[in-house]
């Protein structure tokens, strides 16, 4: 059975690309490897779609884990501080989470949590077409 998350495709192109870029800029030399895992997971009272990217940077120190989600906080030296907030923001607005595990030397895990729907939808719940085809729209 096909799974779909009810967001706009728009938003989540940003979520996705802000997290990929944070994880691009974490590597101090190549070669670097960024892994995306996408699955359905059940917590007993609703799914979910979850993904997964796992980067092999740096990683974040400790000290610096419960901010990197704050408006304008960076630790690099052109970064704004605005891609992580931006992207929590987002997946807060559609009902989801983003969650941040990461080890020095080891690199970072963010997961990012979505409730799953069984048929497209728009972000008021209502059934969604695409504005060119008429088809279904999903993410």
């Amino acid at each position: 059975t096909p799974t779909f998350v009810s967001a706009e495709r728009v938003e989540m192109q940003q979520v996705i690309m802000n997290v990929l870029l944070n994880a691009a800029e974490a590597y101090d030399q190549l070669p670097a490897t960024v892994t995306i895992k996408l699955t359905t997971e059940s917590d007993g009272k609703r799914d979910w779609v979850v993904t997964r990217i796992r980067d092999n940077g740096v990683g974040i120190e400790s000290a610096n884990l419960e901010r990197i989600f704050d408006p304008y906080y960076t630790s690099k030296a052109r970064g704004h501080g605005l891609g992580l907030a931006s992207a929590r923001q987002i997946m807060t607005r559609h009902g989801g989470t983003i969650e941040v595990d990461s080890r020095q030397g080891e690199g970072t895990l963010l997961t990012l949590k979505l409730r799953a729907v069984s048929q497209p939808q728009d972000t008021q719940g209502l059934p969604s077409r695409s504005a060119a085809t008429g088809q279904p729209a999903s993410i």
